[in-house]
């Protein structure tokens, strides 16, 4: 900023200091206005202007005094900042932005440890807390999606929503379920996202509950088995980058630490099949007749169908393509 600037900005701040500081200033107003003529070509004028204003009560301790008993309401004077003050008082009146994470490796641990839904829930969820995220949901599908997958999990959500949601036909056309159900890598979620994926109106029926913005991910252990999680808020995000990929990063090691915990607690009960039965059933799988198993694996024909009859029973259907369903379902044919 040039000289004479800023001695018509020390000008101009006397002045103000001027005219809230009452009687006490009334001999120095006239020497301001002496002033102002020469205060864009004088430099001295800026340090007479100022001292003036010290000697006459406009010093800060002296504008404090004044503004106390005067009533002013703690108005204060911002040197060079008003842009930014003014910017700050746009952002109080947006949403609040999600704080930065505090994540511990203690909370990992405490999630890899887990042996019940309600523990998982706990653990879980003071990892969404620690990264600035009230609401939360982590499920475990068992069977290939897109048939007929089973769903386990466990959500902080209000009751209402956990209502509405609850229905698997409208879940699969929200673009983050499918999302999660069809990619590996961490997303993002806001009402752009939805909008991008021409699902604006299921965005607008979330949103009231919370839904407005969130971080997922999946951690895909085979076709027939993955793990799906993700935090939700009605805060805003981050916009800085680094920011935003931290938040995915923290988010992926829930997958990382707590996948074998989640399985152990949300999914389904495996039956007990032996290596040989899993052998013949993966055969069967290909399409393969029992005679033609017979020749591959050295055995009798009528032992391969006593083997497939056991397998049968033990998964309580009644054809092989039932078996063979049931058994991927189960992860039992990875």
């Amino acid at each position: 900023m040039g000289t004479g600037a800023s001695c018509r900005t020390a000008y101009r701040c006397c002045w103000f200091l001027c005219q809230v500081t009452g009687p006490s200033s009334s001999r120095l107003r006239p020497r301001l206005l002496a002033l102002r003529p020469t205060v864009a070509s004088s430099p001295s004028s800026c340090r007479r202007i100022w001292l003036g204003a010290s000697r006459f009560g406009c010093s800060p301790a002296a504008r404090s005094r004044s503004r106390a008993s005067q009533g002013l309401g703690g108005a204060t004077l911002s040197w060079g900042r008003s842009n930014q003050a003014a910017s700050g008082a746009r952002l109080c009146l947006r949403r609040r932005a999600v704080p930065e994470a505090r994540m511990k490796q203690s909370y990992l641990d405490d999630l890899r440890q887990v042996n019940t839904r309600e523990e998982l829930l706990s653990a879980f969820m003071r990892i969404g807390t620690s990264m600035g995220f009230p609401l939360g949901t982590i499920a475990f599908r068992t069977g290939a999606y897109g048939k007929t997958p089973v769903f386990r999990g466990v959500t902080q959500t209000s009751p209402e929503w956990l209502q509405r949601s609850s229905n698997l036909s409208l879940a699969m056309t929200d673009p983050v379920f499918v999302r999660l159900n069809v990619s590996r890598e961490p997303f993002i979620y806001d009402a752009d996202f939805y909008a991008s994926n021409n699902a604006g109106p299921l965005w607008e029926v979330g949103a009231p509950y919370g839904y407005r913005n969130g971080v997922c991910a999946s951690f895909h252990i085979s076709p027939n088995r993955a793990l799906i999680w993700g935090f939700d808020t009605d805060e805003r995000l981050p916009v800085d980058e680094q920011r935003r990929m931290q938040l995915m990063a923290n988010n992926q090691l829930i997958g990382v630490f707590g996948c074998a915990a989640v399985e152990r607690v949300l999914g389904l009960e495996r039956p007990l099949l032996t290596e040989r039965q899993k052998e013949i059933l993966g055969y069967v799988r290909s399409g393969m007749s029992s005679w033609v198993i017979s020749n591959l694996i050295e055995i009798s024909e009528e032992t391969v169908n006593y083997h497939m009859k056991r397998v049968l029973s033990i998964l309580g259907v009644s054809t092989r393509v039932q078996a063979v369903d049931k058994a991927l379902a189960l992860g039992l044919l990875d």
